[in-house]
């Protein structure tokens, strides 16, 4: 499988704005054209944002959906709760009539992941052993950690991700044939997906999604909406408040004593703790 963000080296113009901005420095010139280090890459998209000449791209994987969409098939969506910033005034509801009508058997929202999760990071956090511990809920953070500062991998949750979590209950409510098609905002849910081949089938962008409806000709304006009953386990509930920024903590504040939780934006961010705390030190709270 290939790496999620790549270089067109066609399009590039040698401004260097992406080597700049890289947070890993994974990004080397060649041949006068800048290209991702594959293996240094988190996928996190930063360059992806602020190439001007659109050189650098996120993976297509739409090949692939068009493949597992064939008569028969039993394919349910997992949609992010950050897709109401992409698709503004369209209802998760609005969402699964559009891909039923591509040709989904089943949609769900990937936030009924995240509350297991919560529900499981909360238990775990009063057992928990060391003096910190790091969501798993964001790959491209989870891959900069294990590659770029391996002292502190310890610190991660084991606890799956929402997404990881989402497609293990679907599969097993809806058996281990049906494939799951993760939509999102995020290049890295792809190298995530690649992993967890197992439970996660392909995870593509909101933008994808955008291409698909408009490959079927369908305009989500349009849709009319499914019942709840329709989206498998029903509208989720808190789970749709992680895309906010600190929304995964306020799923776990509830009966958390002495702990203290942090929210960060960005890898730098995640550096810039990182680099303040020393993870041989242990300390009284957490």
């Amino acid at each position: 499988m290939s790496s999620p963000v790549y270089t067109i080296e066609n399009e590039c113009q040698d401004c260097y704005k992406c080597v700049r901005h890289c947070p890993v420095k994974a990004i080397r010139i060649v041949n006068a054209k800048a290209s991702v280090i594959q293996d240094s890459c988190v996928a996190c998209g930063e360059c992806v944002k602020v190439c001007p000449a659109h050189a650098k791209k996120i993976r297509n994987d739409l090949p692939s959906i068009e493949s597992l969409l064939a008569p028969g098939a039993r394919l349910c969506a997992s949609i992010a709760p950050s897709h109401t910033g992409y698709f503004r005034g369209a209802s998760v509801n609005r969402l699964a009539a559009a891909l039923m009508k591509c040709g989904f058997s089943h949609v769900s929202e990937t936030a009924h992941g995240a509350e297991t999760a919560s529900g499981n990071v909360s238990h775990l956090l009063s057992q928990w052993r060391f003096p910190l511990m790091i969501s798993s809920a964001c790959p491209a953070c989870v891959d900069y950690i294990r590659k770029y500062n391996p002292d502190y991998a310890r610190f991660i949750s084991p606890v799956p991700s929402p997404l990881s979590v989402h497609s293990a209950l679907l599969k097993e409510s809806l058996g281990k044939d049906v494939k799951v098609v993760f939509f999102g905002p995020c290049a890295a849910k792809k190298n995530e997906s690649d992993r967890d081949s197992a439970n996660v089938d392909l995870a593509l962008t909101f933008r994808d999604l955008d291409a698909l409806l408009l490959r079927h000709g369908i305009n989500i304006d349009s849709e009319e909406e499914v019942d709840d009953s329709a989206l498998v386990f029903g509208p989720a509930e808190e789970g749709r408040f992680y895309p906010i920024e600190g929304g995964m903590n306020d799923t776990l504040r509830n009966g958390a004593e002495n702990i203290r939780f942090v929210s960060l934006s960005g890898i730098d961010s995640l550096r810039r703790l990182l680099d303040g705390f020393d993870p041989d030190v242990s300390q009284e709270s957490r």
